[in-house]
């Protein structure tokens, strides 16, 4: 299965403590919510299959997981790519940032 990642580490985080981890959750979803809005939508399979994989939770990882995701983030060499992942992190950058600011609890 093709599935089109990006980790919030593009962001350089390198942080870790107990509270942070809250953060890097809500961070993700922001990105994830921008992803979903930007997508392509046909059959809204592609938007469905947007989430965040916290297996790792100081590394969350917005996930598009439709077994076609990374054509239509990257391209193929019949279509360019729409890069709907990437500009969710480009979107959201300072929301993402204003989250990952804030002081500690």
């Amino acid at each position: 299965m093709s599935k089109a990642e990006v980790s919030l580490d593009a962001y350089g985080i390198k942080m870790v403590e107990d509270n942070f981890r809250g953060r890097l959750q809500e961070a993700a979803e922001i990105v994830a919510d921008e992803a979903r809005r930007l997508c392509p939508v046909d059959t809204g399979k592609l938007r469905d299959s947007i989430h965040v994989d916290d297996s790792n939770p100081f590394a969350p990882a917005v996930v598009a997981d439709a077994p076609y995701a990374l054509y239509v983030e990257e391209g193929t060499r019949f279509q360019e790519g729409q890069h709907f992942l990437a500009q969710a992190i480009a979107n959201t950058r300072d929301q993402v940032e204003e989250v990952l600011a804030r002081p500690k609890e």
